[in-house]
């Protein structure tokens, strides 16, 4: 059986693009607030996966995992969100959202050691980032 957890949450602030140029302390709040933001939903998801097996402790975070992102590009007119165009500045953007996973204990740090990037899509027709983890068998 896989051990999978899938969640989703927003896109990231404009302030967490490596390409956006702003005061350094825009980019400090934003990617601060992104970071928390990511961290309640993977808290979150956490938390549902635990409630929901009886075999595994309470907030193991997983050995090794495959990160998957799939950013949806479809928001509200007008809004702050950074709209990505391809995967590489789209997983650039997301580094809060990583840091996140790991401060909320799903993964136990973002190195090459514990952490493989699965596939990162850009699809028009969602809205938000879906965010699957899958632990890989050592």
């Amino acid at each position: 059986m896989t051990d999978v957890i899938t969640f989703a949450t927003s896109l990231p602030p404009r302030g967490c693009s490596p390409n956006q140029s702003c005061h350094w302390s825009e980019k400090y709040t934003a990617k601060r607030d992104y970071r928390e933001e990511v961290w309640v939903d993977a808290r979150i998801a956490l938390e549902e996966r635990n409630s929901a097996r009886t075999r595994s402790p309470r907030g193991t975070p997983f050995g090794s995992a495959r990160l998957s992102l799939t950013f949806g590009t479809q928001t509200c007119r007008g809004d702050e969100k950074y709209h990505p165009t391809d995967p590489d500045n789209a997983l650039a953007s997301w580094k809060a959202g990583l840091d996140a996973l790991c401060d909320a204990g799903l993964i136990e740090d973002d190195s090459h050691e514990h952490l493989e990037i699965g596939e990162i899509e850009i699809d028009p027709g969602c809205y938000g980032v879906t965010v699957t983890l899958e632990r890989i068998e050592e």
